[in-house]
């Protein structure tokens, strides 16, 4: 890879982390742009450079943070286990990463009880549609 796409990623990266931590502690509202340019260490500008709008970068932290989850849950997902003991690997796994990312579960519970969700229903991660609901479709 080379230098300026990993120079893009991690810049990218770094103002999504930053929107999720100062989301956590401040609220969508609470959260402008050029705060978040300042804590990600990037310059205001920069921030359109990768999102058009902080609408769009709210939505796109919620797919990467959904998609996250879903990776989350479904480690050590094992076809041949009993359902039950599916599920409460799901659980756990659920559990687990909350606790250690407590700034994504309170971004996702804003996320879903925001405009945001109602607004844009058809953005969402793929795989947790795929893998996570389809499990809970099956039985």
């Amino acid at each position: 890879m080379n230098v300026q796409l990993n120079n893009f990623n991690s810049k990218r990266e770094a103002i999504l982390n930053s929107t999720l931590l100062l989301v956590k502690e401040y609220g969508f509202h609470g959260a402008p742009m050029s705060q978040i340019a300042k804590h990600a260490n990037v310059a205001a500008g920069t921030i359109y450079h990768y999102f058009d709008s902080k609408e769009t970068l709210i939505v796109e932290l919620y797919i990467r943070t959904k998609d996250q989850l879903a990776e989350a849950i479904l480690e050590g997902y094992d076809e041949s286990k009993s359902y039950k003991d599916r599920f409460f690997r799901f659980m756990i796994n659920q559990y687990n990463f909350y606790i250690k990312n407590e700034s994504a579960m309170v971004f996702l519970e804003q996320y879903i009880n925001s405009p945001f969700a109602k607004n844009f229903p058809e953005k969402d991660s793929v795989l947790f549609k795929e893998k996570v609901i389809a499990f809970f479709k099956l039985e």
